[in-house]
């Protein structure tokens, strides 16, 4: 976990339960992959800009010979009008006796019209809930485009969390 730094300056937990339903809060908050690297999980934040590795494009498309090559990168994209408009974090509020507090990110040029509201048992400012619905509005824009490809066995080294540039 030492790669994640956000600190919580308080949280809910209703019912004990699985460890993975206190975790998704947290993902929802501050965007992070839990990975299983060997024996051990590591948790990791989705804010590296830095490439692991960068795979050049002749190794894109890998294909078992006799069978037909598939294409080396395919892109899917998500329809605009299916992302959200408006995502909007409820949370507890502890400049305020933790009352209930809602902050909203919006974005103004698109023909989209959904709104999203996420109900965080996190205990944030209002800064900070500002600043998480703003970037959880630009992660689903920015993650609208899907590119999938396939690499020969030299690159099985690699794990889920690690950031490639192709």
């Amino acid at each position: 976990v030492t790669s994640l730094t956000p600190t919580v300056p308080g949280y809910v937990i209703a019912q004990p339960g699985a460890i993975r339903a206190a975790l998704e809060p947290l993902q929802g908050a501050w965007p992070f992959d839990v990975v299983q690297s060997g024996y051990k999980i590591k948790f990791v934040l989705r804010e590296t800009n830095s490439f692991l590795l960068t795979v050049p494009e002749s190794d894109l498309g890998a294909y078992v010979v006799g069978t037909s090559p598939p294409a080396r990168l395919q892109t899917v994209r998500e329809l605009d009008t299916l992302l959200p408009k408006r995502v909007g974090i409820q949370y507890l509020n502890p400049n305020r006796e933790y009352e209930l507090g809602y902050q909203y990110e919006e974005r103004l040029n698109t023909l989209a019209i959904n709104n999203l509201t996420i109900e965080l048992p996190l205990a944030l400012t209002d800064e900070d809930a500002a600043g998480i619905a703003q970037m959880l509005l630009y992660i689903h824009w920015t993650e609208r485009q899907v590119l999938q490809f396939v690499l020969p066995p030299t690159y099985l080294a690699l794990e889920a969390s690690d950031i490639i540039g192709i």
